[in-house]
């Protein structure tokens, strides 16, 4: 029989998979138009990163203190900060000689998009209530996605498929007689034809974003299969019939997607939470 300790890792395990997915799911089919797409990406995309990257740390916590685990004050001193935990998990990878060049650094899209959510989970998070209440101290994180999502658009999107797109954004307003400005979601006012433009670019983005986000989540699998890995051994060599830890890959085989299958997927929860 698997122990109480086994079945909550492996729910902890399972939030992290379905939150994970969800944000996939959501960034696949974000629409600027609707910001609500956007928070549902942004806080399932946080969340799912958090409680795998605590995961790690418990594990390797385990293994390094005969399978006790870290108390509670020890879990929360990360308390939201991604880039910490992050840190935290490369520097692991390192200790366990994994490949280090799947772990990011410096100034790159998939930093960049960690260094957000990072920010939305601490602070920004509440911006609309924040600054209703004249006490947000963060930026709109809304207006902050955007720039990003631009700028992944650009690292994918080749320069002829965006001047298609433009070329129709302008068919489209000619047709309307649309000649004049509208508010875009950062808060400035853009013309019609920009505005089209934009919202068609950043959703045929979409699939990049999901990319970015999975080539975060990539080096976790061979860091989780280290440590589990470490952590039965220590099992066996203590006699426990039943393990403890829970193979934790298991439940991650779609943190080794291709981007050719991520450009062709949208919902990821028919397939893996299934």
């Amino acid at each position: 029989m698997f122990t109480p300790e086994f079945y909550l890792l492996a729910q902890e395990c399972d939030l992290a998979k379905a939150s994970l997915l969800g944000a996939l799911t959501a960034f696949s089919y974000m629409d600027v138009g609707q910001t609500g797409t956007m928070y549902s990406a942004f806080f399932q995309a946080a969340i799912g990163l958090e409680r795998l990257m605590k995961l790690v740390v418990i594990v390797d916590h385990n293994v390094k203190h005969d399978l006790s685990n870290p108390t509670d004050k020890q879990l929360r001193k990360a308390g939201h900060d991604l880039v910490g935990l992050y840190e935290t998990c490369s520097t692991l990878a390192v200790d366990n000689s994994l490949d280090t060049s799947e772990w990011f650094s410096g100034d790159v899209l998939e930093r960049r998009m960690l260094d957000f959510l990072s920010k939305f989970a601490m602070a920004s998070r509440y911006y609309n209530l924040d600054t209703i209440s004249g006490s947000s101290k963060a930026a709109d994180p809304i207006a902050v996605w955007a720039q990003l999502h631009q700028l992944i658009g650009e690292a994918y999107i080749s320069f002829k498929s965006r001047e298609k797109l433009n070329e129709k954004a302008i068919q489209h307003a000619d047709a309307l007689g649309a000649y004049g400005f509208r508010r875009w979601i950062d808060g400035q006012y853009i013309t019609f034809v920009d505005a089209t433009y934009m919202h068609a670019f950043l959703t045929k983005a979409n699939p990049y974003c999901v990319w970015t986000l999975l080539r975060i989540l990539k080096p976790f699998y061979s860091l989780l299969d280290a440590l589990c890995s470490q952590a039965h051994a220590i099992e066996i060599g203590k006699g426990i019939d039943y393990p403890i830890i829970p193979y934790a890959t298991e439940f991650f085989p779609f943190f080794l997607a291709t981007l050719d299958s991520v450009k062709k997927r949208k919902d990821w929860t028919k397939i893996f939470l299934r």
